[in-house]
């Protein structure tokens, strides 16, 4: 692989972009463009005038979801490398920080990929299937939110008699509902429709608690379990992984998940945690006795719970074999 002599920074907005572009590690200077395809095109043959090639230039940017779907998009037409890190991570790098704006971010986004070359992680688009299923999946997430809302406020105004108001939300969750109905069918279709996908959802629905929301998740956050290859990592993706804390002689606290990581995830293993409980002749309900034997309690049981379910999950898929509880033929 080529070395990298050219860095570029970009702080994503709703409209417009802004690059730093480094040269041979030093700043050389700044350009403002609209966040659309035909911008990136144009600012694309720039730099490719200025000698920036594929092989030499790299792009690192914040993920910032839908904002950067046009830039995710000229990435699989070009091949240009472009690395979507966290906000978090990169905010965190900067040590100490005093003022802000778009053009200065994207500066210090350029200087944090050249500290970091050797550990930055490129994009690498997912089948165009996996998309769509995320999109659809966002939309019913919306959508359920929505219907919860409206719900709520039918209750209170039937507490507070005001039924006129609460046929107008009956409605409209009734036309939500619909649209979710929809929505899952096309799921339902996409994946059918997938060799891959299909057998997946055999393997991995076939574990106790396991459901399609829960699978379209994994399939989703896993990129079809490419881009995580241990249950270890995923269980921190997923906060449930527990890390020490301690100082010395006066800071020492028990072993607990942390607040960093998808938390939509670790309620969603929670719910089918929970689940898989209710057959108590089943492994998993045997795991809890004995987890509970060892004096386990609280969070830290359920934490154990939802750990055993991630590593359950990840042998399936990597034996692509479907679940069987120890002892059954």
């Amino acid at each position: 692989m080529a070395r990298i002599r050219h860095v570029v920074g970009i702080d994503i907005s709703k409209k417009t972009l802004d690059l730093a572009l480094f040269w041979e590690g030093e700043y050389s200077e700044s350009f403002k463009i609209d966040n659309n395809p035909a911008a990136i095109s144009i600012f694309e043959k720039h730099i490719k005038n200025l000698g920036c090639k594929v092989s030499n230039t790299i792009f690192c940017a914040e993920e910032t979801g839908v904002y950067g779907e046009f830039l995710k998009q000229f990435t699989e037409k070009t091949k240009w490398r472009v690395c979507f890190d966290s906000p978090l991570r990169i905010h965190r790098s900067l040590g100490i920080v005093k003022g802000k704006n778009d053009k200065a971010d994207a500066k210090r986004i350029g200087d944090y990929a050249l500290k970091n070359l050797k550990n930055l992680s490129y994009y690498a688009p997912p089948r165009k299937i996996i998309q769509d299923l995320r999109y659809y999946d966002t939309s019913i997430g919306r959508l359920s939110k929505a219907y919860l809302l409206l719900d709520s406020k039918r209750k209170c105004n039937l507490e507070f008699n005001l039924p006129i108001y609460s046929d107008a939300y009956l409605r409209s969750m009734s036309m939500i509902e619909n649209d979710i109905k929809q929505l899952e069918k096309c799921i339902a279709e996409l994946i059918a429709g997938d060799d891959r996908l299909s057998k997946l959802k055999e393997v991995i629905c076939s574990v106790p608690g396991v459901g399609p929301k829960l699978f379209r998740a994994l399939i989703i956050t896993t990129n079809e379990f490419k881009s995580f290859d241990c249950p270890r990592k995923y269980a921190s993706y997923a906060s449930i992984a527990p890390f020490m804390s301690e100082s010395g002689t006066s800071l020492k606290r028990r072993s607990r998940g942390t607040a960093i990581g998808n938390k939509s995830m670790k309620t969603l293993l929670h719910i089918s945690v929970v689940s898989s409980l209710r057959n108590k002749n089943a492994h998993f309900y045997k795991y809890y006795m004995r987890r509970k034997e060892q004096n386990y309690k609280g969070m830290k049981l359920m934490n154990a719970l939802r750990n055993k379910m991630i590593q359950t999950v990840f042998s399936c898929v990597n034996n692509m074999q479907q679940y069987e509880s120890p002892g059954e033929p």
